[in-house]
């Protein structure tokens, strides 16, 4: 399926490049049937009188024409009074390969800054050169889809500040046996946040507030990583609520945001602000909580309240390092119930 999409656009291209001239060619002024009737001296009454029709009518599809509200179906019928035959078409700019091409790297980017900022908000950015292959090989992708979308390994696993550390028995649920750095880790975990990016995308969910969107979100960003994805922890974290409590917590929270919604007494962005700080404190899952709660935060905003997204940061990367303490003592104010750090930087 895939190589048949794209031999239909090379032939298309192959196809579509004999009207490429036709790019320069600019319609006359008062219109084709205009033209074409005065320059076979034809008077509107004639060419009235040929489509069996009053001369207003004439006039006004002369008029339709030049505002582009005309059907197909009437200059189909008109070119054949005129001895024409009518023609319409689409012809590319550049070829129908290009633009693919062009819209899958535009896309591609948009996701992969998205998980880069993510990542390092975690201090698990990757390098330079990591990023620009995982780029080539997401834009590969693209076009070639064009979506419509163990044995334990010793892995030195480094937790930046705030973090929430992996005990044995989950760091045994890694599905990658090959791994044995960080930054080999980080990168799969970026990827896969790349592809539940792209799902999400295509997807556009809006039934976001219950206990399963919640758990299927966490398990597309990391599926391909760790076997436990998706599923609630079963251990007590540095922070968070006791695992056992995770599950009705999360219940309280969705039935908050119902009437935080209904109430309207705060501004959409301070709901959703609201919304990610409650999340990173229940802490739901045994890792990846804060890359969940701000996907799920930018997901409600734009699919539940109909706003852009947050950008978290995005605006100062210079210092990743300082960038990941200001998120930190933000949601450290935030838990003291001041939102205002956490709001400036989830919009800076």
């Amino acid at each position: 399926m895939m190589k048949k999409k794209r031999l239909i656009r090379e032939q298309l291209d192959a196809s579509l490049q004999r009207f490429s001239p036709l790019l320069d060619v600019t319609a006359p002024p008062k219109g084709w049937i205009r033209a074409i009737r005065d320059a076979l001296g034809m008077t509107a009454s004639q060419l009235a009188n040929r489509l069996g029709v009053a001369q207003q009518a004439v006039a006004r599809i002369e008029k339709q024409e030049l505002t582009g509200s005309v059907t197909i179906k009437t200059m189909r019928r008109i070119a054949e009074h005129l001895d024409c035959v009518f023609v319409y078409g689409f012809v590319p700019r550049t070829s129908l390969q290009e633009t693919v091409a062009r819209q899958a790297k535009k896309v591609a980017a948009k996701r992969l800054d998205q998980a880069s900022q993510t990542m390092s908000l975690e201090n698990q950015s990757l390098s330079r050169r990591d990023n620009e292959q995982t780029l080539s090989d997401l834009v590969d992708e693209l076009i070639r889809v064009v979506p419509s979308n163990l044995e334990q390994v010793m892995i030195d696993f480094k937790y930046p500040e705030g973090a929430t550390p992996i005990d044995p028995n989950e760091a045994e649920g890694l599905l990658l046996t090959h791994i044995t750095m960080q930054g080999e880790l980080n990168r799969w975990e970026q990827d896969n946040i790349v592809e539940a990016l792209a799902w999400v995308d295509k997807k556009r969910p809006a039934n976001i507030l219950n206990e399963k969107f919640i758990k299927q979100l966490h398990k597309k960003m990391f599926c391909n990583v760790w076997r436990w994805a998706g599923q609630f922890r079963r251990s007590d974290k540095n922070i968070g609520v006791s695992w056992h409590q995770v599950s009705m917590c999360i219940k309280d929270l969705c039935d908050d945001i119902l009437v935080w919604i209904q109430a309207q007494n705060e501004s959409h962005e301070e709901m959703a602000v609201r919304f990610h700080h409650r999340l990173v404190w229940i802490h739901p899952f045994p890792n990846g909580n804060g890359r969940h709660a701000r996907l799920m935060a930018d997901i409600f905003l734009e699919n539940v309240l109909h706003n852009a997204p947050f950008t978290w940061g995005n605006r100062n990367l210079s210092n990743p390092g300082e960038h990941r303490s200001k998120y930190i003592h933000a949601l450290q104010e935030a838990d003291n119930g001041n939102y205002i750090p956490l709001l400036e930087f989830a919009k800076s």
